[in-house]
């Protein structure tokens, strides 16, 4: 028999983090950035933790709620436990997904490449709002999977170099391998 599984559904108002991110890119606001940053954080990490995965994880997926808090919604490309050996019903948004990600990829990490794209943009960009202007590739803002995989994202050699001069990272081999996250 098919299992079934009763999630609560809840409307939402509010912008999403792509629109917020990208107002907050144009006009410089680098606090306002750095506090998505943070937030991002914070739902990465619940999402980490936890033993369900959205799936279709990306900016346009999230959206941040009139009290401030950010909220992620679409779920059509979920993995819950009950799912469990069956394969992915979708791949979810190239722009954020490991370009070697398959159908038969589907337990509670696939979220893990997304999150680490999404957090690498958010705090390259509370550091350098301007990163946007050069970089904007509409999905996926800054990054590209399959350029990173090759060795030829120059957004994300520049996000590398700007969290090097911060002091936010070392630079390492490991960190352009295909399954890494980036920094």
């Amino acid at each position: 028999g098919v299992q079934t599984c009763a999630l609560p559904i809840y409307w939402i108002e509010g912008i999403t983090l792509y629109e917020s991110v990208m107002r907050s890119a144009d006009s410089g606001d680098k606090a306002h950035l750095s506090n998505l940053a943070r937030q991002f954080d914070r739902l990465a990490l619940e999402l980490l933790e936890s033993d369900w995965a959205h799936g279709d994880l990306k900016p346009e997926n999230i959206l941040l709620d009139e009290s401030g808090t950010l909220r992620p919604v679409d779920f059509d490309a979920m993995f819950l436990p009950v799912f469990a050996g069956e394969k992915s019903p979708e791949l979810g948004t190239a722009a954020y997904q490991h370009p070697g990600r398959t159908a038969e990829d589907f337990d509670a990490s696939i979220d893990d490449y997304s999150i680490a794209t999404i957090s690498t943009t958010l705090h390259a960009l509370a550091l350098e709002p301007g990163l946007l202007a050069r970089y904007n590739r509409g999905e996926g803002l800054l990054l590209s999977p399959r350029e990173i995989v090759r060795h030829g994202c120059a957004a994300h050699a520049e996000c590398l170099a700007l969290f090097e001069k911060a002091g936010d990272a070392v630079p390492s081999a490991s960190a352009s391998s295909p399954r890494s996250c980036f920094v």
